[in-house]
């Protein structure tokens, strides 16, 4: 399985959210992960073009980043910017 970005949830859980084959080769419809469903089906070519759209912060990319985190059950509304502004910096520091 490869694991394309990995994160402690910052809502004090201490649990992993990772974006892996589980969402980008996903064929049902529920997404818990860090990409807040934007990878969920889409296959590791373009779930991988995303996370490096995100580390170029390009904006397209972190607006839908930052939506389907808004939409997610796997994140509190009030930690979308924490997670956007961890994954950019990590993703750009090739940290993750």
């Amino acid at each position: 399985m490869t694991v394309l970005v990995q994160m402690i949830n910052p809502d004090g859980s201490g649990r992993k959210m990772t974006c892996d084959s589980r969402c980008y080769n996903a064929i049902g419809s529920t997404c818990n992960c860090c990409c807040g469903g934007v990878n969920h089906g889409v296959g590791f070519q373009s779930a991988s073009k995303f996370w490096n759209d995100v580390s170029k912060q390009d904006p397209k990319a972190l607006n839908a980043l930052a939506e389907g985190l808004e939409k997610s059950k796997a994140v509190r509304k009030e930690d979308v910017h924490k997670i956007i502004n961890f994954l950019t910096k990590s993703v750009v520091k090739g940290n993750l």
